[in-house]
């Protein structure tokens, strides 16, 4: 007997997965609709919401956040800066800023100084390049 398996329709890094029209159609909702369930800008009612919801996971659907950040014309991304992870205080710190910045809906990309200064300028420029929305900076250099 041949069963059929369903599997998300996901493409690979380089490709184009599915969309959120492709939501939509499935789950026979408006893409302002999918808009508002994925971005939780306005709500939605349950029924709609959970049809929402299994199109996501049935299609396999991802935000690209990217995408988002182009279109809104503001990044979502941190950049925090700590001199090592060795130190569980400064961990403590970057989990204060992860948990804070969920809230916001906002991601942290993490860089290590390794309290070279050098080091420290070059990571400093590359988070610059990802157009970041900000930048924290936990001393390092000279820092013991």
């Amino acid at each position: 007997m041949t069963g059929s398996i369903s599997k998300p329709n996901r493409v690979g890094l380089q490709g184009k997965g599915p969309t959120m029209t492709d939501i939509a159609k499935e789950a026979g909702v408006s893409v302002g609709t999918v808009s508002n369930v994925v971005n939780g800008t306005i709500a939605v009612k349950q029924e709609r919401r959970e049809r929402v919801l299994q199109a996501i996971a049935r299609l396999g659907y991802t935000p690209n956040v990217l995408a988002q950040s182009l279109r809104r014309r503001q990044s979502t991304v941190i950049g925090i800066c700590v001199p090592h992870v060795a130190n569980t205080y400064f961990m403590q710190i970057v989990d204060v800023f992860e948990r804070l910045s969920a809230a916001d809906r906002r991601e942290i990309i993490h860089v290590y100084a390794r309290r070279e200064e050098d080091y420290l300028k070059e990571k400093v420029e590359w988070l610059i390049k990802f157009k970041i929305s900000g930048l924290i900076m936990l001393p390092s250099i000279g820092a013991g």
